[in-house]
């Protein structure tokens, strides 16, 4: 029988319990939200790297959601909060996390070391940063916009977000709803 906390502010230890009970959540709805905060990103980690937690895939996905967010956004403030939560993480991290770990640190190192890409390469940052390893969108390059400019899209039937990449910077901006009239 699932037990509903209601704690939308839960302490570290809360967390750790929290992962390794498959009937106990948070929330009802969008209880990966009440995660989506740098004091988790270790904790996360922890739990996420761990074989014996039950709940350790969703909380990759939460990590990878969370950093997705601001990583797209370009919302450096958050980003560097993170960098410093993850490299100051000390524990055993999993093949998994560290694939995670890795991409983030690949995309902040674009946003701080501005460089040419591939259309490939390009592709690939658009789809993970608006669709990821656990959501499920439909993606699609709608085109280019001017030489070196791709528009794409990952949508629902109710969703939509456009994500530009600039394939000379690789620079990203992302819009949900509707398109950019301008980059």
């Amino acid at each position: 029988m699932e037990q509903i906390l209601d704690n939308t502010n839960p302490t570290i230890q809360e967390v750790r319990d929290w992962g390794f009970n498959e009937n106990v959540v948070f929330i009802d709805q969008d209880e990966d939200l009440v995660l989506h905060d740098v004091e988790y990103i270790q904790i996360l980690m922890e739990l996420a790297s761990d074989t014996n937690c039950p709940k350790n895939n969703y909380c990759l996905n939460t990590l990878q959601h969370f950093t997705q967010v601001h990583l797209a956004r370009r919302n450096t403030s958050i980003i560097f909060e993170i960098e410093n939560c993850i490299t100051q993480y000390d524990g055993m991290i999993s093949k998994e996390v560290e694939k995670w770990k890795g991409m983030f640190f690949y995309l902040l190192d674009l946003m701080r070391n501005p460089q040419q890409i591939d259309e490939q390469i390009a592709e690939g940052i658009a789809h993970y940063l608006v669709v990821g390893d656990f959501t499920i969108r439909h993606f699609q390059k709608l085109g280019t916009i001017g030489e070196n400019m791709i528009e794409y899209l990952a949508s629902t039937e109710s969703y939509k977000e456009y994500i530009y990449i600039d394939l000379q910077t690789s620079f990203w901006q992302v819009s949900k709803y509707n398109r950019l009239d301008r980059i």
